[in-house]
This record gives structure tokens, sequence and C-alpha cells, in this order.
């Protein structure tokens, strides 16, 4: 390893001056930037940070709001062209609260208008409706994501005569209930 001496800094401030220790004379310049900073404070976990966001430009922050929002890890990493393995390192906490969202509003009543009786979980609804129509209620899929208003979309999944089907809730988790958002639901 090459040791390097520091000669000045530039008139702006911007840049520190260095050379090689054996000599030569021609200047090296290093900028003075936010990771200078952090190695020179001693601040590894920031200088880490700073170095993942230079990977690729895309934070980890960004990477889990956009999977919070619905878009597969595929689709993340696709469309920032990072590597799948980069994804995935800030994707599980993510997805494991939406899993947990999906199945609170699972358990959650279900709000209609002008219906009689006591309002309907919405697992016992969709399991009933599920039955009434031959669909194996074992065989539904449920997910969620976070809505840009921070309210959650629930959907449910299933496949009837080979096409895809879903419906999709509109889930209050502080008040526990769901209200269909489409036709389906």
């Amino acid at each position: 390893m090459r040791e390097l001496q520091l000669v000045g800094v530039t008139d702006d401030g911007a840049h520190l001056l260095l050379r090689r220790a054996e000599g030569d004379e021609s200047p090296m310049v290093l900028p003075v930037d936010e990771r200078l900073h952090a190695a020179l404070r001693g601040d590894r976990a920031r200088l880490g940070q700073l170095q993942i966001q230079l990977d690729g430009q895309v934070r980890p922050r960004d990477i889990q709001a956009r999977i919070r929002s619905g878009e597969s890890v595929e689709s993340v990493a696709a469309s920032a062209a990072i590597p799948l393995d980069r994804v995935l390192r800030y994707a599980g906490p993510v997805i494991a609260e939406r899993e947990y969202v999906a199945g609170r509003a699972r358990q959650a009543t279900v709000r209609r208008s002008g219906g009689e009786g006591p309002a309907p979980v919405l697992q016992d609804a969709v399991s009933r409706w599920a039955n009434d129509f031959q669909v194996d209620p074992d065989l539904i899929r449920w997910d969620a994501w976070k809505r840009d208003d921070g309210r959650w979309h629930v959907s449910a999944s299933w496949a009837k005569d080979s096409r895809a089907m879903s419906a999709l809730f509109s889930f209050d988790p502080a008040g526990r209930s769901v209200v269909p958002s489409d036709d389906q639901a």
C-alpha cells in the first residue's frame, strides 16, 4: 500500500490536495464529501450506509418503500437495475409486515352498507363465498400493500376455471375493519 501526504486544500475547500510520499510532484485530489467526514469520525455504520446508497443509487429505505407499496422484489431489482440479492437483503422485514397486515385484515369485520345482522369477519365471509362457488378456501392467496394515503389494500386471489381472479378490500388497522374496493369484493 502506498502512502499519501496531505499537501493542502483547494481554494473552494471542496477537495484535499494529496501527493505520494515517494516524492511524485503531480498532486491528486480527494473530494471532501460526507463519506470522508464519516471516515474521519470513525462512523463505520454511516460510511457503510453511504456506500450502499452509492451502489446503484437506490437507498434501502427506497427499496423497502417500493415493496411496501406492492411492488415485487423482482420488479424493484429490474427497474432499479440492481442485483436481486441486494433487494432481498432489505425485503424480508417488509414482506413479513405485508403478511402480518394481511393476516390482521382477514380477522377484521367487513363494513357493508345496508347489511343486516352482525358484521362478518373477512376470512369467514370469503370462505363462505368460496364454498358457494366451488373454490377451495385454502387455495386463496392473501396479500397487503400500503397506499400513498397510509391505508392498506388487501387482496384475496384465486384461480377459477383456469382464470386468475381477485377481490380487493381497503383495510383500516385502527378500526379493525375492511371495506370492499371492487366488484369482486
